[in-house]
């Protein structure tokens, strides 16, 4: 029998009970005494059987090449593990200090929770479950985690930050990616981003770093439920046992290292841990239901009216705009902030006949509430205003400063 002169050269033989290929010679005789008793099955190269055959070899070896792949990463690491104890060791061994490293602390119950956390985030490396140690201890050794940037946002301060993304659609925002630490030197922030741009939105995952000194309760006052107790956890309040923020923000574009983002909700400087791509079939739920108070909301959006010197003035201060630089978007921003009515349920029940007013970008504006219409009163610039009537002051609130910009009132406004 010659099989490659009856079914072609790429034809083999393989006996069926085995699936052992037969040795062909180089004239494509079999090499070793053929069976009579036994069946032999002979492959041809265009048989669709063979073709799906090696497709399959194909993937069972480039599954094996990526596992060896995988093992050889891991012996690298472990072989870094091992070097790093050995040096451990030595350096014991040549000082004489025998006592091991003392695992950081937990921070003490009396600090903030934004400043406990940060401490955390900085401290050293958590140990892998399972190693020597209880469960207990382990839930007591804080995560090792470093920002991957600071995102530039309008909103200068807590006062007037919008509570969700969506409330101010017209809110531009950056974020630099820094992650020169991540380890030092192993990561490209540019490379990292490749892709990203894809998709029109990104989920941020980031810390409730202007939270200092306010304590975290068991069940709080939501602003929507206009002074309604509930449960911290039935809530998004940024004072939590771990002050960690998320956020569904627009993806205008990305460049280089730079995501550029709108709709935040965020204040300008807060530390970024992470950055992910919204996916619709695995984020969004058809059948989600929320709770009551929140389907039927008890305050209703804002009509906001502008007074002709608070448009004047606003214009006056475009050029002093860093991330809102034309007035369609400044004024579109300030009515988006104000239509939510950012105010607390205190200075809302309480202090409703006063000024009331809120920083955004490079201005403060200055307005009054009554029925339903929040009234834009004032624009000014930040650092040339009085801030008496913020509900958070800042410096001398008594101290009175004009603005030193040339006003032009448009009387049909």
């Amino acid at each position: 029998l010659n099989v490659r002169d009856t079914f072609g050269m790429a034809a083999f033989l393989v006996e069926a009970a085995t699936s052992r290929v037969v040795s062909l010679d180089a004239s494509g005789r079999p090499l070793v005494l053929l069976i009579p008793t036994s069946t032999y099955i002979v492959h041809c190269g265009t048989s669709a059987k063979l073709q799906k055959q090696a497709l399959a070899l194909r993937g069972a070896l480039c599954a094996a090449n990526d596992e060896i792949k995988r093992l050889r990463d891991r012996m690298q690491k472990l072989d870094a593990c091992v070097r790093d104890e050995m040096e451990e060791l030595r350096r014991i061994a040549a000082s004489g200090d025998h006592q091991p490293r003392q695992q950081p602390s937990p921070p003490p119950a009396s600090a903030d929770t934004s400043s406990c956390l940060l401490a955390a985030l900085d401290s050293g490396p958590r140990p892998a479950a399972g190693c020597a140690g209880s469960p207990d201890r382990v839930a007591e050794t804080p995560w090792h985690m470093l920002p991957i940037g600071r995102i530039r946002t309008p909103f200068v301060e807590k006062n007037g930050t919008p509570r969700q993304g969506c409330v101010v659609p017209s809110a531009h925002a950056e974020l630099q990616l820094d992650l020169a630490a991540h380890p030092p030197g192993t990561l490209n922030a540019a490379h990292a981003l490749e892709g990203l741009s894809a998709f029109s939105h990104v989920w941020l995952l980031w810390i409730f770093d202007r939270d200092a000194g306010v304590a975290t309760k068991s069940k709080i006052r939501p602003p929507r439920l206009d002074g309604i107790k509930t449960g911290l956890f039935s809530t998004r309040t940024p004072h939590r046992p771990n002050a960690i923020g998320l956020s569904l923000v627009r993806l205008r574009h990305v460049k280089a290292d730079t995501l550029y983002l709108t709709g935040v909700d965020l204040c300008d400087g807060t530390p970024i841990l992470d950055v992910k791509p919204y996916v619709p079939f695995a984020d969004s739920v058809a059948d989600a239901t929320v709770a009551p108070w929140l389907a039927a909301l008890p305050t209703p959006d804002l009509e906001v009216r502008w007074t002709a010197l608070a448009a004047a003035e606003l214009r006056a201060l475009l050029p002093h705009l860093s991330l809102l630089p034309s007035e369609e978007l400044a004024r579109s921003a300030v009515t988006e902030v104000l239509a939510a009515d950012p105010r607390s349920i205190h200075w809302r029940q309480a202090r409703t006949a006063m000024e009331f007013g809120f920083s955004i970008d490079t201005i403060n504006v200055v307005c009054t509430f009554e029925n339903g219409v929040a009234t834009i009163n004032a624009v000014q610039h930040l650092h040339l205003c009085d801030r008496s009537h913020v509900p958070i002051a800042r410096g001398n609130a008594n101290v009175r400063v004009p603005v030193e910009v040339d006003v032009v009132v448009d009387a049909s406004e």
